[in-house]
């Protein structure tokens, strides 16, 4: 048995686990100087608990970060709750303030601010890795959303594990193993009143949906939709590999005929791959996917679609993809040009 191993039956059942997931997935590597994410809440509290008392085994350095949204009261207590946390294992402690627009879509905003936030910090301090407190219930919630939403195989494969330099080393716990463990370990935290916000899409799915599959349905329905997303994942992966090698030559402009040649998801693959070179912003909605179909199987050879922020032009037997600077959405799923 190795020191490491050694080292680790000295830890209790759910770090050991941690321990597992790190290894088996491939999140940490050993002397990776690390960059924790921790808002208070019970989930970055225990991960940052978890990655501290592995610090040996794994030789990390951590360092842990609080962002500040601005978006309600309580969060210097949060931030002085973590940063108590932090020092008292000889952690430093970041504390990063970012401006959130008050926009619809509030949610991705402030998530979009905080990532970007985290890198910045991660790149002055010399942090290669950012560690997330993102668990498989988490993951549930977002396979969830994406289905609801309307989506691919893309969206039903959930978050990464690994998507560097992000890593989510709870990914195979449930948020009711973590607060027992919280508990357990005496782990003081704090909830987001946010979090319970039914304004929120996701708080309704966290709040209401999911506990009510769980219930009535499924008792391990996190589990079934965690399995699920690391399945749809795994296939990802591999028509990542397949489109390159039938898309590499067609860029920014593909041949109907090979196209039409592809499998379904092949081709939803290669459009994307395609889209996303020319507009890397850019994101297809399933009625996006299902026009620009719609244009490949046509008989015209002439024709265009506008998208937002992309024009998708059909020239005899190619297919081209231009970024504009127009915002106008697809109405209906009918194609400019075509009858």
């Amino acid at each position: 048995m190795s020191r490491a191993a050694r080292t680790t039956e000295l830890f209790s059942a759910f770090t050991r686990r941690v321990w597992r997931t790190i290894r088996e997935r491939n999140l940490l590597a050993k002397g990776d100087r690390v960059l924790v994410a921790v808002s208070g809440g019970a989930d970055s509290m225990v991960l940052l608990h978890t990655l501290a008392e592995l610090c040996r085994a794994l030789k990390l350095d951590l360092v842990a970060a609080y962002v500040d949204h601005g978006l309600r009261r309580g969060t210097k207590r949060d931030a002085a709750l973590v940063e108590k946390f932090a020092r008292a294992r000889d952690i430093p402690f970041e504390r990063l303030v970012v401006k959130v627009a008050r926009r619809a879509s509030i949610e991705d905003t402030a998530r979009e601010a905080r990532l970007t936030a985290l890198s910045t910090c991660a790149s002055r301090l010399g942090c290669i890795r950012i560690a997330l407190g993102h668990t498989a219930t988490d993951q549930a919630e977002t396979v969830l959303l994406w289905l609801l939403r309307g989506t691919g195989i893309r969206g039903l494969a959930g978050m990464r594990p690994v998507r560097a330099p992000f890593v989510r080393p709870l990914i195979e716990s449930t948020r009711d193993e973590i607060r027992a463990h919280a508990l357990c370990a005496k782990i003081d935290y704090r909830d987001d009143p946010m979090n319970v916000d039914p304004r929120f899409v996701r708080n309704r799915i966290r709040n209401t949906l999911l506990p009510l599959l769980a219930r009535d349905f499924n008792p391990r329905i996190v589990a079934r939709l965690a399995a699920l997303a690391d399945d749809f994942a795994a296939l990802n992966d591999w028509l990542d590999g397949a489109t390159s090698q039938s898309s590499a030559t067609a860029r920014p402009s593909v041949s109907i005929r090979n196209l039409r040649g592809l499998p379904a998801p092949l081709f939803d693959r290669a459009i994307e791959q395609m889209v996303k070179d020319v507009a890397p912003d850019v994101r297809l909605s399933r009625s996006h996917r299902t026009a620009i179909l719609r244009l490949v199987a046509g008989a015209n050879g002439r024709s265009r679609l506008s998208l937002p922020s992309l024009l998708v032009r059909r020239l005899g037997d190619h297919l081209e993809f231009l970024e504009t600077a127009s915002d106008q959405p697809l109405r209906n799923g009918r194609l400019r040009g075509v009858s």
